[in-house]
């Protein structure tokens, strides 16, 4: 009996959709990997520069132009080029998580409780006083003017009854902190055409994006004055107040629904997808952080990660990252500083499991040989998903140890299957270039004549 050889690409990562075709690579689970070009790779636990006891999404972490900073609910830290965490201002009223705001040398944090600024005289860490800027959720700066979004009602020594909801945002003069409208009108304030609240704004290129629960909004200033035109950019919101991440080129959100989504500086969105692995942090707070040197998105929750690439999406990873941040200095030794919450994670399996494969073939055939191309230290077993019929529940087969050269005998017999491998040392690194499947189809009952080697069945006898 004619036996089979199938390549199966590794490099795509998970599929982006549940439709994903038969026999096209994808992944339907990445345990404690990322995706590189075709292939994919261990990740390691990132380096946590201090074991802070503190709630979910906490601690953020920030890197500005002058020092690296940490804040949990009720309070903020400078993180010295050592690692060390000085404390700044501490027993601050809890309320969101905090959004900062640098203008070099003066800065401001807020939360929708608490105005914490730097002062450029003293650089001591003090409430702010005055009442010309509202109480925000967030805060972005947008070439020297401060754009605050989710404001509170009571402001400017008297109280605008036409903004009690929280989907309003404000602007100050260029150079100014104030938010106060004037006789100039080169301050103000906005309401969104959604309703909700306004949860994160991130500038891209020269304009902002405004982040909400039933919402995205672009704010674009004019070229004359300082006046701001708004367009909508998606009906739906994002899923926390944490969801988005990017820098002034691109941003990534998980909107409400679990679809993760891509915008550039022309306001293009493209969507990503993953819809199926990310919907289940819905009620999990989850946070978006960006490596920016690499381009990697963490998306994670208290208990969990995943990881995009340009490759694609790898996870879930034993671990939750509330934050990543440029290296303040390379004595650290990293490239990223990355905060993990649960700092006793430890990396319990490292896995992978293919999407269906069918070989472009609808009969049963029976598989023999997997091939994992690796060069791990530790020793590599292979399992079976199997099925007999499209609507069947699938059966795993029992793991089998594969030989030093990376090969595994599994012979069980389906119409359609999926691979798994994995290492049994999870210590140990597991990067996977390829896996090499062959098998042969007993079932004649749909051939006649001679039998052709399809490309889905690998191209070769």
């Amino acid at each position: 009996m004619r036996e089979y050889e199938t390549p199966f690409g590794l490099g795509v990562g998970l599929r982006q959709k549940k439709s994903n075709a038969r026999n096209k690579p994808a992944l339907v689970e990445a345990s404690n990997y990322k995706c590189e070009p075709d292939s994919v790779r261990s990740i390691k636990l990132p380096r946590t520069i201090r074991n802070v006891n503190t709630n979910w999404p906490y601690p953020q972490l920030w890197r500005t132009s002058i020092g690296t900073f940490a804040a949990t609910h009720d309070t903020l830290y400078e993180v010295s080029v050592g690692g060390a965490w000085t404390t700044l201002i501490s027993g601050l009223v809890p309320k969101g998580p905090w959004h900062l705001v640098d203008f070099k040398r003066y800065m401001m944090f807020v939360n929708g409780a608490e105005r914490i600024i730097r002062s450029p005289g003293t650089g001591n860490y003090v409430r702010y006083a005055g009442n010309d800027v509202p109480l925000a959720s967030c805060i972005e700066n947008l070439n020297g003017q401060a754009i605050l979004g989710g404001i509170r009602p009571t402001w400017c020594c008297r109280t605008h009854d036409e903004i009690e909801d929280l989907s309003y945002v404000a602007w100050s003069r260029i150079g100014e902190i104030s938010c106060c409208p004037r006789r100039e009108n080169d301050m103000g304030y906005m309401k969104m055409n959604w309703d909700g609240n306004v949860w994160m704004i991130k500038k891209l290129g020269n304009h902002v994006i405004v982040y909400g629960d039933n919402g995205i909004t672009a704010m674009m200033p004019f070229d004359k004055g300082p006046y701001f035109r708004i367009k909508d950019l998606f009906p739906f919101g994002i899923l926390s107040p944490l969801a988005v991440c990017g820098d002034t080129k691109t941003h990534f959100f998980l909107d409400s629904r679990g679809f993760l989504w891509r915008i550039n500086e022309e306001h293009a969105i493209t969507p990503l997808g993953y819809r199926e692995f990310l919907q289940p942090m819905t009620g999990s707070y989850p946070v978006l952080s960006i490596d920016d040197e690499k381009g990697e998105v963490y998306i994670s929750t208290a208990s969990q990660s995943y990881l995009w690439t340009a490759s694609g999406l790898g996870g879930p990873h034993d671990m939750g990252v509330s934050s990543v941040a440029g290296s303040p200095s390379s004595s650290l030794g990293e490239d990223v500083l990355l905060i993990a919450h649960n700092t006793d994670a430890a990396i319990t399996q490292h896995e992978f499991v293919t999407d269906i494969i069918d070989f472009g073939y609808r009969a049963i055939k029976t598989l023999y040989w997997v091939t994992v191309g690796t060069d791990t230290d530790g020793t590599v077993e292979v399992a079976v998903d199997y099925r007999y019929n499209k609507n069947e529940a699938w059966t795993t087969s029992p793991y089998k140890p594969s030989s030093p050269e990376g090969v595994a005998s599994v012979i069980f017999s389906g119409l359609e299957h999926r691979i798994r491998v994995r290492v049994s040392n999870p210590s140990a690194p597991f990067d996977v270039d390829y896996i090499l499947i062959k098998w042969k189809g007993p079932d004649k009952r749909f051939k006649r004549g001679a039998t052709v080697a399809t490309a889905a069945q690998g191209g070769r006898a």
